[in-house]
């Protein structure tokens, strides 16, 4: 017994430091209650130099192309980037497809070697109405990185609350299973 307790915490020890190492290092957490979004965490790499004039890391979730709104984040980072930190929503009405994209960039010389973020909340209520629902009912997932090198993908969660019906739908599952469970 002692022996099978042993190796069941093992296994769980391995499975918790695999999850941790897999975690991206950068995340953004959108919280469609209040409309803000926010970043935590840090990652250091290479930014990609265009042109001899600019570096740039960006990442991408759905590369789409299409009528797209930015969102300047810079201020939820400790860095200060010379050109543009936004995210950029993407809406392609065609293929009713949507993508974000988040896009640091500095003018040369200028490189970051680590991004920083410090929590702060940038409110995106106001964007157009569309790209603001896009950003509301984004499904959590990850972005990748596209631009530059060594940042890591940056993961993102959406903080949404389920709607009453679908609370409400699941504890009344949970009590039938319970009541046909009882009757055994």
């Amino acid at each position: 017994m002692f022996t099978k307790m042993k190796f069941l915490l093992s296994v769980a020890s391995i499975y918790s430091l695999s999850v941790l190492a897999s975690a991206a290092a950068l995340t953004m957490t959108i919280d469609p209650t209040t409309k803000e979004l926010s970043f935590s965490g840090s990652a250091s790499g290479t930014s990609l130099e265009l042109a001899g004039v600019i570096q740039v890391t960006s990442w991408n979730h759905e590369s789409v192309s299409g009528p797209n709104e930015s969102l300047a984040i810079g201020t939820a980072f400790n860095e200060t980037f010379s050109n543009r930190a936004d995210i950029i929503v993407y809406e392609n009405t065609t293929t009713m497809v949507t993508g974000l994209r988040i896009l640091f960039a500095n003018n040369n010389p200028t490189t970051i070697p680590t991004i920083t973020a410090n929590a702060t909340k940038i409110s995106y209520a106001g964007m157009a109405s569309n790209f603001v629902t896009i950003l509301d009912s984004y499904a959590p997932g990850t972005f990748t990185q596209n631009q530059g090198s060594g940042y890591g993908d940056i993961s993102f969660t959406n903080t949404a609350v389920p709607e009453p019906s679908s609370t409400t739908f699941l504890l009344s599952s949970c009590l039938l299973a319970l009541s046909i469970r009882r009757r055994k």
